[in-house]
């Protein structure tokens, strides 16, 4: 009997985790019937589907709360909270993630984590001890000075008056103040940034250049931010002061590097995070899989950088497994992996917009034609 780890990321704009290992899952089973076993672990590095991973491996419950979206207007959203172990689990992406706005709403001058400080400040009410914040697919780029904002950091300007936090009031930002309440519920809790990107706060390859144009940020706004971030960090005097060039700290806008220097964080790689929690070494070892089957919409070099199809390859190798990766299209030369299959749902037949509108049935096709025709 076939036995596959089915372990796919989301298809980005298309289709979340959960659904592409369905359709996985529907392609072999045409295939081979009830003749075949499955290990089902849905993706996340740290962005989109965070919680849902840990929803599937962790005793937690759903906490539902009323927050605020990038540009602050309600939303509805929730964390997660494990009750045995004081800790809760908080995803970025489900408050202020780039996909609750519409392409023409971007405005990377005017978004901001602010919902997230939110979340946080409602968990340390609480009493939690551990907070794990999973980063990724961000809308903002503020260094997460919204989301401490609404923690309650109380900013002031250099006569010691309150400042509210906007990228135009960055650089009038020359102190902070804490409330007594607030930094004991901090000092009693401990915070932990999961993210799957190694870029740093500033730089060309910083959180501005790299990832502000999809965030709607001009080639002026870009170049602006990232020289005024810079010189904010040159220049403050942070709690846990750390390099720019920290490893990492551009993850959602820089909201990694802002809770290393002000919540003194610690950062777990995403794909290591889930590899824990689901126990991803002992599954290779136990269950003789015959194949592993992932994936994400677009593949290219950015997908080996320490993410988690990079990782998945170190791991096939490492224990002589077949990898298969399914994406929508394929910017990247495959030729030197070895033990490693690719197929993009993008063809001749088949448009890109297609693609996008109707991957489900499209993955399930390809799953069963490639097990059927090549590996069967």
């Amino acid at each position: 009997m076939k036995n596959f780890l089915i372990i796919p990321d989301k298809f980005k704009g298309s289709i979340d985790a959960i659904q592409v290992s369905k359709a996985v899952k529907n392609g072999l089973q045409r295939l081979y019937g009830d003749h075949f076993k499955s290990t089902v672990i849905p993706a996340s590095d740290g962005g989109d589907g965070f919680l849902d991973t840990i929803y599937n491996f962790k005793p937690v419950k759903k906490v539902y709360f009323r927050s605020v979206d990038a540009f602050q207007y309600a939303i509805d959203s929730y964390y997660l909270l494990d009750v045995e172990t004081n800790t809760a689990y908080i995803e970025l992406a489900n408050t202020v993630g780039i996909r609750h706005l519409q392409s023409n709403e971007l405005n990377i001058l005017k978004t901001s984590t602010h919902g997230v400080g939110l979340q946080i400040a409602h968990a340390l009410d609480a009493g939690v001890r551990s907070i794990y914040i999973g980063l990724g697919g961000s809308a903002s780029n503020d260094m997460a000075l919204g989301l401490l904002e609404a923690l309650g950091f109380i900013f002031l300007d250099s006569n010691g008056a309150l400042i509210t936090y906007s990228f135009k009031n960055l650089s009038k930002i020359h102190s902070y103040e804490l409330p007594n309440s607030l930094q004991k519920k901090i000092q009693n809790c401990s915070f932990f940034a999961i993210n799957d990107v190694l870029n740093p706060l500033c730089g060309p390859l910083g959180a501005a250049n790299i990832y502000g144009p999809q965030k709607g940020g001009s080639e002026e706004t870009i170049l602006a931010m990232d020289g005024s971030f810079e010189a904010f960090v040159c220049r403050f005097n942070f709690p846990y002061p750390c390099d720019i060039s920290l490893e990492g700290g551009g993850a959602a806008g820089g909201t990694a590097y802002g809770l290393k220097a002000f919540l003194n964080a610690q950062f777990i790689n995403g794909f290591d995070f889930l590899a824990s929690i689901a126990c991803l070494e002992d599954l290779l070892v136990t269950q003789k899989y015959d194949c592993i089957i992932s994936g994400e919409g677009s593949l290219d070099n950015t997908s080996f950088q320490g993410k988690l199809l990079g990782r998945l390859i170190d791991l096939t190798e490492k224990h002589q497994l077949p990898l298969l990766l399914v994406c929508g299209q394929c910017h990247f030369d495959a030729s030197a992996l070895t033990n490693t299959h690719i197929i993009e749902l993008l063809d001749e037949e088949t448009p890109i917009a297609q693609c996008i509108a109707q991957p489900f049935d499209l993955i399930e096709n390809k799953v069963y034609h490639f097990f059927k025709y090549l590996l069967c």
